[in-house]
């Protein structure tokens, strides 16, 4: 079974977020991030939503009706 990662950080940095405006030839504007970071977090995409979604979907149907004891026994198993 695979096994989804559990180890995510969050960005950190002092003081506040920085952002870089410039207007486009269209007219538009584009936006860069350029904060001083202490540390870069980790992304959280929609790789890691489906993973998590299809471990859930396989383990629903297989959990069906159990014991306090039964349930017990199976968290246990995984930890």
């Amino acid at each position: 079974m695979e096994k989804l990662k559990d180890d995510y950080k969050d960005s950190s940095f002092s003081g506040e977020k920085k952002y870089k405006i410039t207007q486009n030839n269209d007219g538009t504007f584009s936006i860069e991030d350029v904060t001083d970071y202490i540390e870069e977090g980790d992304e959280f995409g929609s790789s890691d939503v489906n993973a998590i979604n299809s471990m859930i979907n396989n383990y629903v149907p297989k959990i069906g009706t159990c014991t306090d004891e039964e349930l017990e026994a199976a968290i246990a198993a995984t930890e």
